[in-house]
């Protein structure tokens, strides 16, 4: 009896204790709810059923058909009039999947449907309509969880489902829920008691201490396990009590001579000397009556030179140098001797100081990255600016510059506001044209907005946003992004340059206190969320149909920042597109066939490897042939060869013509000779009416040539202008420009005169015939020569004979 009650209360004692660790998880825990709404096109409260298949789809039976959620929206089916469906009633009331993946409906009209997913319609079951079916019983112990969440407290509910995310499905009179449960997110912590502690400094010496700088004008320091080691005050003491510094630290240095240099904000520059268990306080500030004090007393970044001078970057005052070799404590700036730094407003708003390569000092502005060379002396520096260019994607792609960090391999990376970060690709720095690449959030990172870099012990660069970190690799250019979610959501990050521990902890600030973790600490989710597509994966498409809209979806449904995508087709792009939308649409598509290679993150922003193909393939089109190339290249030499042939023959036309020298007129006139001969019109007969006065000697060489060769071929009626000038040993064009300019007339109209010249003596004989008249003049038709005698004489043959 006694071993029984022993037994009776071990097992209530580990009930209870069960039960309270739970209890204890439970409150510890982050619980995410999410009620579905017309904003993601679900608007139902009546329902019955839920499942979720081997896709991962999540599919609700409702009293207006089946919905399926893809993690991004809801989708209905239902009957529609005049669609087919063998539906009688939408009303739902029982799902399940059948092995070929399909969705069996038991509806209310206690009928035994099928919903084809591929056809995406309604078929008549022709399975036993007598079949059993069984709703999801949830445990007690996931009623008493779900139950002791508020909004749920002392309501009715009913749990539908339990998904593979271990995310509850709820059901209520409101409508539908889904609930998982999480880790409490990253948080800062305040070392004051302030509502705000703006942390604008953080930094590590090598005593191990750590200094946190707030805008409240505290400077603590810490242990490297956060324990407090006291304060330092405006006198250089480090106490225990809470006793503010009196100025706004931006930036901590330490020089070669191990003396601590503060730059504040509006305070000026401190000089902190170490005395005993303390420090000597020596303060620097600018005054108008001296040119060699400092420019600025807003003072956000101090570095030191391989020649022991300090640089300080002021914010609105420009860059100061500051010589640690000389006792003569001159600040050398735009006042004095630094005349070449830019004056104007924004290039003298200096964020942050880095020395390059040893000898070269890249400046943060608002207007841009500057440059310079740190051998020369102050008065003869040569400053090289870079600023966004809007038509060169190799420009800097924002002119606000935050930080400027180098990472293992040297290679420089520059953070700006608004414009993600920069990758230097130029080896020469010293000057204008600069190359970047630039990083944005459409390349993977979390946002455009980059306040600080630091590098991880790993060769990541830790980059910080206001509301999230990222970590980049620069050797495959991929980014691991922490968002909201990961972190509060009651406070931001600041510019404050991070810390990286030897021991792999992470410190930066924000506007509630300092961020202290390491960085396993981060809530990742290694979950690979199925890439689910809404068409098939070899697709085909009409020749005259070149536009096609491919729409997925990752199914993560604990997802804390939007799921970001990438696509690409094999063997065209070399890099990856970058969205968030859950569809793209590819307009004139090229004939052939094309892979197309689709992959996600889930939703803890992290890139999975669940990458999809789809094969898409459009026969070309006839004009896309190369039949139709050929055809066309053809058509186009045939064109050419035309073109060619009629440009070489007017140019020989012109050339003919320069070769002698004719007015405007004389050449209009040939042309139109020439056309005449070339063109089927018939010879027009002119008398001579030109009296002959050649006193040039070359033209009466041509006219004795002329009236010699014509005498000789008078008779023979074969003889054409083309006998002609190939007599005469010139072109036609040549011919007749001289024929015009020493006869008045044409080649052919000046034969024809000749022959009626002759036939006018010959018909002087009364007892001639006309006929063998006109034979012997050459010509071959007797009427034709009657014609021309007539048009030239005035009279017929037969009447000029007979007077």
């Amino acid at each position: 009896m006694k071993s029984m009650m022993l037994m009776v209360m071990k097992r209530l004692c580990l009930f209870v204790f069960v039960l309270g660790c739970a209890t204890g998880l439970l409150a510890q825990a982050d619980v995410h709810i999410t009620r579905f709404s017309e904003t993601d096109h679900f608007n139902q409260t009546k329902l019955s059923c839920a499942i979720q298949d081997r896709l991962g789809y999540i599919w609700i039976s409702t009293w207006d058909g089946l919905y399926r959620y893809d993690g991004h929206r809801f989708k209905n089916y239902k009957a529609y009039p005049g669609d087919n469906s063998p539906l009688t009633t939408n009303r739902i009331g029982f799902i399940k999947e059948l092995p070929d993946g399909n969705i069996k409906c038991y509806a209310d009209d206690k009928q035994f449907y099928v919903f084809d997913k591929r056809q995406e319609k309604f078929l008549k079951s022709k399975g036993d309509t007598a079949e059993t079916h069984q709703y999801y019983h949830p445990s007690e112990a996931v009623k008493e969880k779900i139950a002791k969440i508020s909004q749920f407290k002392d309501i009715w509910f009913r749990v539908l489902l339990i998904d593979r995310q271990s995310g509850y499905w709820v059901y209520t009179r409101q409508g539908l829920y889904r609930v998982f449960f999480d880790k409490q997110p990253l948080t800062p912590r305040k070392t004051g008691t302030f509502t705000e502690e703006e942390v604008c400094c953080l930094y590590c010496d090598d005593k191990q201490r750590i200094w946190i700088a707030d805008k409240n004008g505290y400077l603590r320091l810490e242990d490297l396990r956060g324990n407090l080691i006291g304060f330092v005050t405006p006198q250089g003491q480090i106490t225990k009590n809470t006793v503010a510094f009196g100025a706004n630290v931006y930036s901590i240095f330490k020089d070669h001579n191990g003396v601590l240099w503060l730059g504040s904000k509006p305070q000026g520059l401190f000089r902190l000397t170490s005395f005993g268990q303390g420090f000597q306080v020596r303060h620097y500030t600018h005054r108008k009556d001296d040119a060699f004090s400092i420019s600025c007393n807003n003072i956000y970044s101090i570095v030191e030179d391989a020649r022991q001078r300090l640089w300080i970057g002021t914010y609105n005052g420009g860059l100061n140098m500051l010589d640690l070799n000389t006792r003569q404590e001159r600040f050398i700036n735009r006042n004095n001797l630094l005349k070449g730094f830019p004056s104007d407003e924004l290039s003298n708003c200096i964020h942050r100081l880095f020395i390059a390569k040893k000898n070269i000092l890249l400046i943060a502005t608002n207007n841009g990255l500057y440059s310079c060379l740190l051998n020369a002396q102050p008065q003869q520096m040569q400053f090289f600016s870079n600023r966004r260019r809007p038509a060169d994607a190799r420009s800097l792609s924002s002119n606000l510059v935050m930080d400027i960090q180098s990472a293992k391999d040297g290679t420089l990376f520059i953070a700006t506001n608004s414009g993600g970060i920069c990758k230097i690709l130029s080896e020469n720095l010293l000057s204008d044209k600069i190359e970047f690449q630039p990083y944005l959030s459409d390349k993977g990172l979390a946002s455009d907005i980059c306040l600080a870099m630091t590098l991880l012990a790993d060769g990541r660069l830790f980059i910080v946003s206001e509301a999230s970190v990222s970590c980049f690799h620069p050797q495959n250019d991929t980014f691991i992004n922490y968002v909201r979610g990961t972190f509060g959501y009651d406070f931001t990050f600041l510019e404050a340059k991070p810390i990286i521990f030897p021991d792999g902890r992470v410190m930066f600030g924000s506007t509630r206190g300092v961020m202290d973790f390491q960085m396993k600490d981060f809530q990742r989710s290694h979950f690979v969320p199925p890439l689910v597509l809404e068409c098939e994966q070899h697709i085909k498409l009409d020749a005259d149909d070149p536009n096609i809209t491919i729409r997925f979806s990752a199914l993560d449904y604990n997802r804390k920042v939007p799921i970001t995508y990438a696509y690409r087709f094999a063997g065209n792009d070399s890099n990856w597109v970058f969205t968030k939308d859950h569809s793209i649409t590819f307009q004139n598509l090229p004939a052939g066939t094309h892979e197309l290679h689709l992959r996600s993150t889930n939703g803890d922003g992290v890139w999975v490897d669940n990458e999809q193909v789809v094969t898409i393939c459009r026969p070309a089109r006839f004009h896309e042939t190369p039949y139709a190339w050929m055809l066309y290249g053809l058509l186009l030499a045939i064109i050419l060869w035309g073109g060619y042939r009629v440009i070489s023959y007017i140019r020989r036309l012109e050339d003919e013509i320069k070769d002698i020298r004719l007015t405007s007129n004389e050449r209009i006139q040939v042309l139109t000779e020439r056309i005449k001969e070339l063109l089927p019109f018939g010879e027009t007969v002119e008398k001579l009416t030109q009296t002959e006065k050649i006193e040039d000697d070359e033209d009466l060489r041509f006219a004795d040539k002329v009236k010699t060769l014509l005498a000789e071929n008078l008779s023979n009626s074969d003889f054409s202008v083309n006998d002609f000038t190939r007599e005469m040993g010139m072109s036609r064009t040549v011919l007749y420009a001289r024929m015009k300019s020493v006869f008045g007339t044409t080649p052919n109209n000046y034969l024809l005169n000749m022959r009626i010249e002759k036939a006018k003596k010959l018909l002087k004989h009364p007892n001639a015939y006309i006929t063998e008249i006109a034979y012997g003049c050459g010509f071959s038709d007797p009427k034709y020569f009657s014609r021309c005698f007539k048009k030239i004489v005035g009279v017929t043959p037969s009447d000029y004979q007979q007077s």
